[in-house]
């Protein structure tokens, strides 16, 4: 075997990893590329691309161990060992003032609000006051090598017979370590970063020598002068990121007080902001002192805080008012505990997510003053559920309505309207007395509803209470579609009630004498053929003679899938203990169309068969007889 020269004793430069300029350099201080330097001690003819796959291998990681260790001025060195986001946050340092807020966030390898405070706590009571840190000093060690499952894949693959003894036993057997250490000191107020590369492998196996030696390459120590400040103790929470160039915005309290006041600057710059979700989740704090110079607030700064009753500026702490920032007739954010508040009415616009730090607001009342009301000025306030547009309001986005998810809007003249589903918004309109709503047009989109079950809510709402405000033509529509839906679902008191209500509306029987005699309810049958005036025809009558399936006991559910007659099949539960083959009755879109169960399911439907999950209203052991539909009906 061929002795190689002095170059094989490499150093891993570990610049543009993976790449075609990976670089070895000898002892010597010659320079090869390592693709050409492997192909060099091999038999020749092995492709680049195969090759370069398994290279990659040894500078892949496959171990690596890191810490964290915080040095106090009492000589007392604190240990961590950081997650995986902790050492994303290590670049933080060089960019604000150090606290322990900041340094609970680095070190602290949970997210969970509740583990993060007991972390709090416990590096509290380690670490008195932030003056006392001397430094933070960071270490990783990641190892790369060939383990033998590597080796014996690559003895199965189509380069091995290309690869000599001498590129197995040097390289194959080779290891890389990479250490870096980064030492934040405080004293000093720089960073220094110091990187160790060593490889381990064999001296010169061809000349018989087989003991591993360590080569060691070190890259010029980095020091960065002025990289970060000690902030004062009396903030030691908070996290900040700049915003201009006086100003900051608070990102992040990672304290949990009952009283936490934002300092008027962080760093020499102005605090004129908090970010979304600040405060998030925070557990006992009552009250917020910000400074005056807060402009804004972001959405969710407060959310989940279920003991805050009090956010103020430092210059009325004691204040009892709702907190409101206000700018040239614009609310930009208020956090107020009522569940109902009326708008000043120097207030003239709402501006995007202005309630959504409200967590107990219900309700909201709109005076005369209010001109504009935008797209997003509702949105992320989870709890508001009424609009009350007391006041003649200029102009309003109705999307806004929609986005705040809201279910209740009370008119100027105080009529109420529900919404049941978003298609209803598309009802609103300005008239020359202000916002109104039109129920004769929900009659007419109700097929714009987005299931059966709302349609049917919203058809009932307008047969209860609006059918004045509905044209023949749209009331004898939503009259038809919820007696058909009663029809189908066996409520024999809501059908009763509906054949009974005096109106001009048209009702076509046709169909509905077909589906009650389908249905399989004889008493259905006799109130439909009787409204409609063919109940003395007896032969249009469905005496029923099967036996209804006898009931699961306790909770139990039987999940199955039925057929229906266009050749559907949907999951369903039911309450009933029937087999395969038997006939069942559901409600909704398959009313009153008998259905034949196919399969009896182990399990609950999950996934898009959940959707159509509902309950078998009836269910029978035999096949129904057939209706006649040459019957002149």
């Amino acid at each position: 075997m061929e002795k190689y020269p002095a170059c094989e004793l490499f150093i891993y430069h570990g610049e543009d990893k993976y790449g075609s300029c990976d670089y070895l350099t000898s002892d010597a201080g010659q320079t090869t590329v390592l693709y050409d330097f492997f192909y060099m001690h091999s038999s020749g003819g092995v492709d680049y691309d195969i090759l370069g796959s398994w290279l990659q291998r040894i500078f892949e990681g496959k171990s690596s161990e890191s810490s964290i260790v915080v040095k106090l001025n009492n000589g007392q060195a604190l240990r961590y060992e950081p997650s995986e986001k902790s050492l994303k946050m290590l670049d933080s340092l060089v960019s604000q003032p150090l606290t322990l807020g900041l340094i609970s966030d680095i070190c602290n390898p949970y997210t969970m609000p509740q583990k993060r405070r007991e972390f709090i706590d416990s590096m509290r009571a380690s670490i008195p006051t932030i003056e006392t840190v001397t430094s933070i000093v960071y270490s990783s060690t990641v190892t790369s090598s060939f383990d033998e499952s590597d080796i014996a894949k690559i003895g199965k693959s189509d380069i091995a017979e290309k690869l000599s003894d001498i590129t197995v036993l040097r390289f194959l057997r080779a290891a890389l370590v990479e250490k870096t250490e980064k030492v934040f000191d405080f004293a000093a107020n720089t960073l220094t970063t110091t990187s160790v590369t060593t490889i381990s492998a064999m001296e010169d196996p061809s000349a018989g020598k087989y003991a591993h030696i360590e080569i060691e390459y070190k890259k010029p120590t980095e020091k960065v002068k002025e990289i970060v400040g000690i902030a004062a103790a009396d903030y030691v929470d908070l996290q900040y990121k700049a915003a201009g160039k006086t100003g900051c915005t608070c990102t992040k309290c990672l304290s949990d007080f009952e009283v936490i006041q934002v300092p008027d600057e962080i760093d020499g710059l102005k605090v004129t902001g908090i970010g979304d979700g600040c405060f998030e989740k925070l557990a006992n704090v009552k009250k917020i002192i910000l400074p005056c110079s807060v402009k804004s607030i972001g959405k969710g700064a407060f959310a989940g805080c279920k003991k805050l009753v009090a956010v103020v500026y430092a210059d009325n702490p004691g204040s009892k008012d709702d907190f409101k920032i206000c700018e040239k007739g614009k609310l930009v954010a208020l956090f107020t505990t009522k569940t109902s508040f009326v708008i000043p009415d120097d207030v003239s616009e709402i501006g995007k997510n202005a309630f959504s730090n409200c967590n107990k607001l219900k309700e909201l009342v709109l005076r005369s003053g209010m001109k504009r009301l935008l797209n997003d000025s509702l949105a992320e306030c989870k709890s508001l559920k009424t609009i009350n547009l007391s006041g003649n309001l200029d102009e309003i986005n109705v999307v806004a309505f929609e986005k705040g998810g809201i279910k209740e809007v009370i008119l100027p003249n105080g009529a109420s309207v529900a919404i049941h589903d978003k298609f209803m918004f598309g009802c609103f309109a300005y008239t020359p007395e202000g916002m109104t709503f039109s129920y004769q047009q929900v009659g007419e989109k109700l097929s714009l509803a987005g299931s059966e079950s709302v349609r049917y809510k919203i058809a009932m709402d307008l047969i209860d209470n609006h059918l004045n405000e509905l044209s023949d033509s749209v009331l004898s529509s939503v009259l038809g579609f919820a007696m058909k839906h009663a029809i189908g679902g066996g409520d024999v008191e809501t059908l009763s009630k509906l054949f009974e209500l005096e109106t001009p509306a048209k009702i076509d029987f046709t169909d509905m004498v077909k589906q009650a005699n389908r249905c399989g309810n004889s008493e259905i049958v006799a109130m439909v053929l009787a409204k409609s005036g063919q109940g003395g025809d007896s032969k249009k009558t469905v005496i029923r003679h099967e036996t209804p399936a006898e009931a699961l006991t306790g909770w139990n559910k039987l999940y199955i899938k039925v057929r229906f007659e266009n050749n559907k099949a949907y999951s369903y539960f039911s309450k009933f203990k029937v087999k395969e083959g038997d006939k069942v009755f559901v409600p909704g879109k398959m009313a009153g169309m008998p259905g034949e169960v196919i399969e009896i399911l182990k399990d609950s439907p999950s996934g898009r068969a959940a959707m159509y999950t509902l309950e078998v209203t009836e269910a029978f052991n035999v096949v129904l007889e057939e209706v006649d539909d040459n019957l002149d009906l």
